[in-house]
C-alpha cells in the first residue's frame, strides 16, 4: 500500500529519472537532439537573406563540429541546394575535418554532372580535412581539362603535402591557365621540397603579375642557399614596389648572407616602405651591420607602425 501511494505521488517524469537508462540510449537521443539542431541550422541558412543572418548559423555547425557532419555533406551532395550555399556548405565540412566525410566529397569530386564549381569545392574541401587517403582520388584530377578543377586539385594536393604528386604539381607550373600555374607555385611552397626551385624559377619571368608573386613567395619559404640567385635577379626585374618588397621578404627567409649585401643598400638608400622590409630581412639574416642603418631608420619615422617595424627588427639583432 505505502508503495502505491508514493507512486501515485510521483509524475511520470519523476518516475523517469529514477529509472538508470543505459548510456548506449542516452548516447542515441543525444545523437538525435544534435541531428535535429543540425537539419533546423541548415534550413536557416538556406533562408538567410544575408551574411549577418547566415554567419551566426555556420558558428553554431562549426561548434558543433563532427557530429554536424553527417547533415552538412548531405546539404553539399543535395542538388536541389543552391550552388552558393553548397559551396558554403563545402567550407564548413573542410574545417570540421570528419574523415568519414570523405568517401561523400570524392563522390562530388568524381561526378562529371557537377559543375566545376562544386567539383573544385569538393577538392579544397578534401584539402582541407588532410587526411592522406584524400591524395589518390585528387591526384586523378590532376590531367582534368577544367583550370578551376586542375587548379584547386594542385592546391589541395599542396595542402595535404603530398610529395607522391611533386613532379606533376611541377608540371602544373607550365600550365597554359594562369590560375594553375599560381598554384602550382603555391603547393611547392607547401611542399617545401628544394627540387621545387627548378618549376619555380622560370616564373619568376612570367607575364602574369601574381604568378611571379607566388613564385617569389615559394622560393622565400623553400629559403635555401640555392634561392637567393635567383631571388635577386627576380629584385632587379622587379618594377612594382610591392613586388620588390615581396622579394625582400623572400631574401630575408633564406637567411643567407649572400642576400645581406643587397638589402644592405635597401635599408640605407630606398624608400621607407623597402627599407622597412630590408630591415626585417636583415633581422632574419642576423647581419648587426644594420643595426646603425636601423637606429637612423628609427629616429626619422614618423609612421607609429613602420616605426615599430625598425623597432622589432633592432631588438631582434640586439638581443
Amino acid at each position: 500500500m505505502i508503495g502505491k501511494s508514493i507512486c501515485k505521488g510521483l509524475s511520470a517524469l519523476t518516475i523517469l529519472q529514477i529509472i538508470v537508462l543505459p548510456p548506449a540510449f542516452l548516447n542515441a537521443q543525444e545523437e538525435i537532439k544534435h541531428d535535429s539542431m543540425v537539419v533546423q541550422t541548415i534550413e536557416k541558412m538556406k533562408q538567410a537573406k544575408d551574411w549577418d543572418e547566415l554567419l551566426p548559423q555556420a558558428r553554431i555547425l562549426r561548434d558543433i563540429g563532427k557530429p554536424a557532419a553527417p547533415e552538412i555533406l548531405k546539404a553539399f551532395q543535395n542538388k536541389n541546394n543552391e550552388e552558393m550555399f553548397r559551396k558554403f556548405f563545402a567550407d564548413l565540412l573542410g574545417g570540421i575535418k570528419d574523415q568519414k566525410s570523405i568517401p561523400g566529397v570524392v563522390e562530388i569530386l568524381q561526378d562529371e554532372k557537377e559543375t566545376p564549381a562544386i567539383r573544385s569545392k569538393a577538392a579544397y574541401c578534401l584539402g582541407k580535412m588532410g587526411y592522406p587517403e584524400a591524395c589518390a582520388p585528387l591526384r586523378a584530377q590532376l590531367k582534368n581539362d577544367d583550370y578551376l578543377i586542375k587548379s584547386t586539385v594542385v592546391f589541395a594536393l599542396g595542402l595535404l603535402k603530398d610529395q607522391g604528386a611533386f613532379s606533376a604539381i611541377g608540371e602544373a607550373t607550365k600550365d597554359k591557365n594562369e590560375w594553375v600555374r599560381n598554384n602550382a607555385a603555391r603547393a611547392l611552397g607547401m611542399l617545401a621540397n628544394s627540387a621545387g626551385i627548378d618549376y619555380l624559377t622560370p616564373l619568376l619571368n612570367d607575364k602574369i603579375d601574381h604568378v611571379r608573386l607566388a613564385s617569389i613567395q615559394s622560393l622565400g619559404i623553400i629559403g635555401t642557399e640555392k634561392t637567393v640567385a635567383p631571388l635577386l635577379n627576380g629584385l632587379k626585374d622587379a618594377v612594382a614596389v610591392t613586388e620588390k618588397a615581396i622579394v625582400i621578404q623572400a631574401l630575408g627567409k633564406t637567411k643567407s648572407q649572400k642576400a645581406a649585401d643587397t638589402l644592405i643598400n635597401i635599408l640605407k638608400n630606398e624608400d621607407s616602405y623597402l627599407a622597412m622590409n630590408a630591415a626585417e630581412a636583415l633581422s632574419l639574416i642576423g647581419d648587426k651591420r644594420a643595426i646603425p642603418l636601423i637606429e637612423d631608420r628609427m629616429k626619422a619615422a614618423q609612421d607609429s607602425f613602420v616605426r615599430g617595424k625598425y623597432e622589432a627588427a633592432y631588438k631582434k639583432l640586439t638581443e
